[in-house]
């Protein structure tokens, strides 16, 4: 995991966290798929992949067998997280990145789909709720500006189109169970509200403003 996803799990409600903690390497396995792939087609054969083994439930008190083996496929089934809502949403999001040169349109499913998703399976949400839709939208557009090749155009691209959900987001009411995603978000709130494309990385900067957002709430 990431030291920022590490940090955030670390605010689940104990009985979350690893949940949590799995979850993200989920995120993290998907995001390596995409950028270990150079052909759409193979890409999208990979996320199929994973869509065949959430869709696996196995039989009656049997678990499913689709990728028994990997490590993070049993992680997942042995929890009983594997079938959470939104991590099926997140491999349509992850599969919009696949499309080359990147559109708006691509990145407003990915920010929607991938960020939406996240945020519902963290928060073991159907993800109806708007304001966590666009929580997650905002912090996946911020997350992916950050990943994206610093002075392109495409890392610009991603923050202004993730102004489109400051508004909505500076109204939520988060549940005490959800504080990582408001932590999470208030992160990148506070880049995109400015139009700053963010450096990757927990930088001690950003540690300090975690911080502070987790003891104070801003």
């Amino acid at each position: 995991m990431a030291p920022l996803a590490r940090l955030l799990a670390a605010y689940a409600p104990p009985a979350e966290r690893d949940a949590h903690r799995l979850i993200w390497a989920y995120d993290e396995r998907l995001a390596a798929l995409v950028r270990s792939t150079t052909q759409p087609m193979i890409g999208q054969m990979r996320i199929a992949w994973w869509d065949e083994v959430l869709g696996d439930a196995g039989q009656i008190g049997q678990p499913g067998r689709k990728g028994v083996g990997d490590p993070l496929v049993d992680a997942l089934r042995n929890a009983g997280i594997a079938r959470r809502p939104g991590l099926g949403r997140m491999l349509d999001g992850w599969e919009a990145l696949l499309e080359t040169p990147l559109t708006d349109d691509a990145l407003l499913l990915f920010a929607q789909a991938r960020g939406g998703g996240l945020f519902a399976a963290l928060a073991d949400d159907a993800g109806d709720e708007d304001g966590l839709i666009a929580a997650g939208s905002l912090w996946a557009m911020w997350d992916l500006a950050a990943h994206l090749p610093p002075g392109g155009s495409a890392a610009a691209m991603a923050v202004a189109l993730a102004r489109r959900w400051l508004d909505p987001v500076e109204a939520m009411r988060w549940q005490r169970a959800h504080k990582p995603l408001r932590i999470a978000t208030m992160l990148a709130r506070a880049d995109i509200a400015r139009g700053a494309v963010p450096q990757p990385g927990l930088t001690p900067t950003r540690y300090a403003r975690l911080l502070r957002i987790a003891m104070l709430g801003r």
